[in-house]
């Protein structure tokens, strides 16, 4: 299964398949012979492509890749001959991907700044580019970071815990021991470390209260801190 597996993390793999989509309209059965021979010198196997209007058909010695489309919406399928099996299915701004086990749902919002991930057990992952607001949902036990600024939000909805990381750039220098005592004066016990190179600092806090967790990551005018709290609490 390992040529197979190859094949599908293959970026390179796929921009060919969508090439020969392009050119089998006007070209199909030179467009099959020519992309098969790219394929079979990039892979170092015999391949056998077919091209029906906007479908196609790869098959390996190790297994069967399947594009189809409708208007904007796309569907890939790879079967191995071990009986593995991913599917990638493009309905507007929704990705769907599917194996043997597992469903994840990635969707956009209109201007982009948005993907939510989304998975059968109810969990879900929310990334927001383009934030410079503290999140208004992440519950005031946590106390709010004031150096730099925002530029990414992540919020987990886990089944027993909800997580929360935001990413800062522009932090300024020596903040690491400020958000320290602001953490101790919010009741929670840390544990930090500091280095200092070229007169900059850099470090990471560990902080807990009551099974609530604050991880913190400061250096090179950036920070990263996450917040953990389980969903009992």
């Amino acid at each position: 299964m390992k040529q197979f597996c190859s094949l599908q993390g293959s970026g390179g793999l796929f921009v060919m398949l969508a090439m020969t989509l392009s050119l089998a309209s006007c070209q199909q059965k030179a467009s099959e012979e020519f992309a098969e021979k790219i394929i079979e010198h990039a892979t170092g196997e015999d391949v056998e492509l077919d091209v029906d209007g906007e479908n196609l058909s790869l098959k390996t010695r190790e297994g069967t890749i399947n594009v189809s489309s409708e208007g904007e919406n796309r569907m890939i399928s790879m079967r191995g001959k071990d009986g593995s099996s991913v599917d990638l299915q493009q309905e507007g701004k929704t990705l769907s991907i599917r194996n043997e086990k597992d469903t994840l749902n990635i969707t956009g919002d209109s201007d982009g700044n948005t993907v939510t991930l989304e998975r059968p057990d109810g969990s879900s992952v929310r990334i927001q580019d383009d934030v410079h607001e503290w999140p208004d949902d992440i519950p005031v036990v946590f106390p709010e970071f004031l150096y730099g600024r925002i530029v990414t939000v992540q919020t987990t909805d886990a089944p027993d815990m909800d997580m929360w990381v935001v990413i800062f750039e522009e932090v300024p220098d020596q903040v690491i021991r400020k958000y320290e005592e602001v953490l101790k004066a919010n009741g929670f016990t840390t544990r930090t470390t500091v280095h200092s190179f070229d007169g900059k600092e850099s470090g990471h806090i560990s902080a807990e209260k009551e099974r609530m967790n604050v991880a913190v990551m400061i250096g090179e005018g950036g920070a990263s801190i996450s917040f953990n709290k389980p969903k009992d609490q």
